[in-house]
């Protein structure tokens, strides 16, 4: 009916903006650790910066927390595998 199809459409929204999400971190992971690169040894190319990437790094190096707001059941077991999937 459509509730279902509803639903079923929430549920791919929500998969697409974690997906997006996934790319975003992974993003600023290689961001992070280009930069870290260079750091070490200054004859690397520098890497361009972006302010976006840039404020990611605390939440991927543990220094600030990551909140998913999680409503149902699928959105904490989501949060759960996006934290597992993205450490």
């Amino acid at each position: 009916g459509q509730q279902a199809g509803s639903t079923q459409d929430a549920d791919r929204a929500r998969a697409a903006r974690l997906d997006s999400l996934k790319m975003l971190f992974a993003d600023a992971k290689a961001y992070g650790t280009a930069h870290d690169a260079y750091a070490k040894d200054a004859t690397l190319p520098r890497p361009k910066t972006d302010l976006q990437l840039a404020a990611l790094l605390p939440m991927l190096r543990g220094a600030m927390p990551v909140i998913f707001s999680a409503d149902r059941v699928t959105d904490i077991r989501d949060a759960i595998t996006f934290a597992d999937e993205t450490g």
